[in-house]
């Protein structure tokens, strides 16, 4: 019996041994301090500068004109997602009941959308709210709901928030609002009203960032006004010693609004922009580090998206508010067709620390650098999902690797940062930009970009910059990799004659490296395309490699389905695929790649067919937007303009 009670003690041990979950600082594995982070990389204030001058653009943007962006849409959907079945539970675990629903829906007032137009501003810290309620909508089921995640949670706007007013509930107690970033409820007593005096009152002040996550102000009688959070801007009248002087729109006294002065400790805020720099960075990241997690702004805490976009706007880089679309305001590169490993290895090659955002679906997180092997990210996390479809709860701001969490036994091994990444996206380094794009669209033909130099799967390289200033004759002449981005082409239609010639700067080598080094490698790579089988029903010849021929299909396939009246400039195309060299130049044309289409040149202008010089074009915008889609430049964009010709360029866009 003894033996027996010594035995199962043992098993008892062991087996509570071999389940317990390791504690949270042993998942996260890293110092949760900024000092433990790799150095922050120079960006200089030229590359910043657009950025920041866009930020302020972005911030007033609501004020810009009365007119909504939106729709009434923006008002009426949530009563079509969260209505019908049992979705959602309230505060008290039970069904949101389709009474209750309607009696929002009545307070929401959808048909006087747009009709109380004007502008405002926030007066104080507030939610932004999809209905009109403080009560939360929590999807689940009686007793089990999805804490904290209240799907009427929009965003959480900070005082001093430009927005532009719709109109009111019908009970008046919210207002219906379009801010910078986001459209939702807030409370109609934290706004107000605001005239073009005061709009450019605020405007032209000089403007200071808060630094320290909630700061407090204070009227200028010593009474308190705010908390402010780190990423809020004020505009100020001056410093003064160890405080700034600044001012608010207040509606204590008069609910129209009015001007009053705050003080803010210097040690809490800084002059607008924050100088982006080791001391500064490191500084920020300390502050929002170890955050508990808030959905939506819930509780004045941050989210994943929130974390990022204040990180960013402190230094005066504008950021969209939610994860998909941070996602897309930058060069994204998309790595969800490589091995998880391999993903993690092209963040290490191309990110740049602290200027880069790592994103999976739901989730985006800041990039901070390499440290022992491993990418480092911060970032603002709920949880991790579990084997039994639960959560291993982080449920703060933290720095992890991608891999965290799979030291904890129960975690459902698919939903680990690694094998959940899609890709990742690049601020301000136009190099680092460029490099990422290339290693995207020309993944076929391009093994890695190590420094200067771009290694080819084929086994040649070619050095990126060579360092050499030239003309631009000279660049058209002898071109390096980093030439061919001098120009940036545009691919909104034209709105005045060309002024550049974008996409006409070529490096021969590279072009030689990705499609065929000489006639007979390019010959080889040649296949069928099928243009315009329901019309034209011609065979042309273009190159295979890196989705040349694919796209030229594809833009075929959408060509084919325009009316009858865009065939003239379609049918008697000029060619595809002809080995020789640019007109008075030594250097091979695209065609020669078989990578260029030369449409109806009858229905074309050349400037060196004109007399005049003087531009002409003939060629509709739907079929120039066509052959954009799919990755075509258009030679009717060029200066020397050359309105039949389109060629596969997807870095350039």
């Amino acid at each position: 019996m003894q033996r027996f009670i010594v035995f199962l003690a043992f098993i008892v041990v062991f087996c509570g041994c071999s389940l317990k979950t390791p504690p949270l600082e042993e998942v996260l594995r890293y110092e949760q301090k900024a000092s433990a982070l790799p150095n922050v990389p120079p960006i200089s204030k030229k590359e910043l500068e657009r950025e920041q001058t866009l930020f302020l653009e972005k911030f007033f943007s609501p004020w810009d004109k009365l007119e909504l962006w939106g729709s009434s849409k923006d008002i009426s959907w949530g009563f079509e997602t969260f209505g019908g079945g049992d979705k959602y539970v309230g505060e008290n675990k039970k069904f949101i009941d389709a009474a209750h629903l309607e009696e929002i829906k009545h307070l929401a007032n959808i048909e006087r959308y747009g009709l109380d137009l004007a502008f405002a501003i926030t007066t104080k810290n507030t939610n932004l709210r999809i209905f009109p309620t403080d009560k939360p909508f929590f999807r689940g089921s009686e007793g089990d709901f999805s804490y904290p995640f209240d799907a009427l949670q929009n965003s959480f706007l900070s005082v001093m928030q430009p927005v532009k007013l719709s109109h009111y509930s019908t009970d008046m107690a919210w207002v219906f609002v379009e801010s910078s970033s986001a459209s939702g409820w807030i409370k109609s007593n934290e706004i107000a009203l605001i005239d073009a005096v005061m709009i450019q009152k605020i405007k032209n002040a000089p403007k200071i960032v808060i630094t320290k996550d909630n700061a407090p102000v204070y009227f200028q009688q010593g009474l308190f006004a705010h908390y402010l959070k780190a990423g809020a801007l004020l505009p100020v009248l001056v410093q003064d010693k160890n405080e700034f002087r600044a001012f608010v729109i207040n509606t204590a006294e008069d609910k129209s609004g009015f001007s009053a002065n705050v003080s803010v400790s210097a040690q809490f805020a800084s002059w607008f922009p924050l100088e982006f720099n080791q001391t500064n960075v490191k500084t920020i990241v300390d502050e929002l580090l170890n955050e508990n997690y808030g959905w939506g702004g819930l509780y004045a805490n941050r989210d994943c998206s929130a974390l990022t976009k204040d990180f960013f706007a402190i230094f005066g880089v504008w950021l969209p508010r939610n994860s998909a679309a941070q996602k897309k305001s930058a060069l994204f590169f998309d790595v969800s067709d490589l091995a998880p490993r391999l993903r993690e290895a092209k963040l290490k090659e191309l990110g740049v620390p602290y200027m880069t955002l790592v994103y999976l679906p739901g989730h985006i997180m800041l990039y901070t650098g390499e440290k022992d092997g491993k990418a480092l990210l911060l970032h603002n996390i709920w949880g991790i999902k579990t084997k039994d479809n639960g959560r291993y709860i982080i449920g703060k701001s933290v720095i992890t690797d991608l891999f965290v969490g799979e030291n904890v036994q129960e975690i459902y091994v698919q939903s680990l940062l690694i094998n959940r990444m899609q890709g990742f996206t690049i601020f301000v380094s136009k190099e680092a930009q460029i490099k990422a794009k290339l290693m995207s669209v020309y993944k076929e033909s391009i093994s890695s970009i190590a420094g200067n130099v771009v290694h080819f799967k084929n086994g040649s390289s070619l050095i990126y910059d060579d360092g050499e200033e030239k003309s631009y004759q000279e660049l058209l002449e002898r071109s390096d990799i980093q030439d061919q981005f001098f120009e940036d082409y545009d691919k909104s239609p034209l709105a005045a004659e060309p002024t550049n010639d974008a996409g006409r700067i070529r490096s021969e080598e590279f072009f030689k490296a990705l499609y065929g080094s000489d006639k007979q490698e390019v010959e080889s790579n040649l296949v069928k395309v099928a243009w315009l089988p329901s019309s034209a029903n011609k065979t042309l010849l273009f190159n295979k490699r890196n989705g040349a021929a694919k796209a030229l299909q594809a833009v075929s396939n959408e060509l084919d389905q325009l009316p009858r009246e865009y065939l003239e400039f379609l049918d008697n195309i000029g060619g595809t695929y002809l080995y020789r060299t640019i007109a008075g130049s030594s250097k091979l044309s695209p065609h020669s790649f078989g990578i260029a289409i030369d449409i109806n040149v009858a229905k074309s202008h050349y400037w060196q067919w004109s007399k005049d010089k003087k531009y002409q074009n003939l060629i509709p915008q739907k079929i120039i937007d066509i052959f954009e889609k799919h990755g075509f430049i258009w030679g009717g964009k060029w200066y020397h303009y050359d309105t039949m010709h389109f060629e596969y360029r997807p870095e350039l866009f």
